[in-house]
């Protein structure tokens, strides 16, 4: 009998449309439980890197403190020529602010060289006065006025700035800055040292972040567009006359200018702030305004300040 061989043939097949539409519905829904993990992981790290962006503004305070006997002051008017100094008491007073003043010791001494233009200075993105959460190395253009003279202003249209995200504490209430407010930790016309702050450094808040509208972040709002390395001006300068607030694309209770008077930050919890003794801490949103948060920004109140009601 002849031997005989069956050869059997498997052809391969493929998926099905029903099956390739449930893979592609897994696939789906993997990625939508991931995803807001992954957010909440990319938030914490930059959350993270904005602690630390306090933190060595901290370490500068300090830095300037020891080499000089003081702490940065705020400035002068907003618009005065950098370099340029204003006396009061037989002191002389750098115009531009506290941002400028502690560059050298955040490795930015290059930006206090004096051959540098005004314009130059303005629009060097300096990372670390930036919040990774909200925007990075973003710059502006806006209208400045620029004091060339105790008589003469020259007015300069589309100057290019680089957006800044910090601001540092003038005091509890609002008050004008063209006044000596006098319990926060920066004091126009006044060189603060270590031991004017009779209720410690680290009950009083130094730097934190400010409040910026979500939907401005590329710096068309009127309240961030004088934030950058000037002098006294209410971009680098805020009060705890309000709560401090989350950013808000839906924000229409403040517009424009009015956004100066918050502390605030992109964050979901709270802001971030560093104290007066460089420790760093969380603000929350819901942070006693009365009892809590005006302690902290004032100097010298002689009450009781309870960080657990952050």
């Amino acid at each position: 009998m002849p031997l005989s061989r069956t050869v059997s043939s498997r052809t391969a097949r493929g998926f099905t449309l029903i099956e390739l539409l449930v893979v592609i519905a897994i696939i789906a829904v993997l990625i939508g439980l991931l995803l807001p993990a992954i957010q909440k992981v990319r938030e914490a790290a930059q959350r993270l890197k904005c602690q630390n962006n306090l933190k060595q503004i901290g370490l500068a305070l300090h830095t300037h403190h020891d080499a000089l006997g003081w702490f940065p002051h705020p400035g002068a008017t907003w618009g005065s020529p950098r370099g340029s100094s204003f006396t009061v008491g037989g002191y002389a007073y750098d115009n531009w602010g506290w941002m400028w003043q502690i560059l050298p010791y955040l490795e930015q001494s290059a930006l206090t060289n004096p051959n540098l233009s005004t314009e130059t200075v303005a629009g060097t993105v300096v990372p670390l006065y930036q919040c990774p959460s909200r925007r990075q190395g973003l710059k502006y253009a806006v209208t400045v006025d620029v004091q060339v003279s105790a008589s003469q202003v020259l007015v300069k249209t589309g100057t290019i700035v680089g957006a800044m995200d910090y601001a540092a504490n003038l005091g509890p209430t609002g008050c004008n800055l063209q006044t000596n407010c006098t319990f926060g930790f920066v004091q126009r016309f006044t060189r603060l040292r270590a031991g004017d702050f009779p209720d410690g450094l680290s009950n009083t808040l130094a730097i934190g972040e400010k409040y910026v509208e979500a939907d401005r972040y590329d710096g068309l709002d009127t309240s961030d567009a004088s934030g950058w390395l000037n002098g006294a001006n209410h971009e680098n300068l805020r009060t705890g006359q309000n709560q401090p607030k989350r950013d808000n694309p839906n924000d229409t209770t403040v517009g424009g200018g009015g956004n100066t008077a918050f502390f605030g930050s992109p964050h979901p919890s709270g802001f971030n702030a560093v104290s007066g003794d460089g420790s760093v801490r969380s603000v929350s949103y819901d942070v006693n305004l009365q009892n809590v948060f005006r302690r902290y920004l004032n100097r010298d109140d002689g009450l009781v300040l309870d960080f657990g009601g952050m």
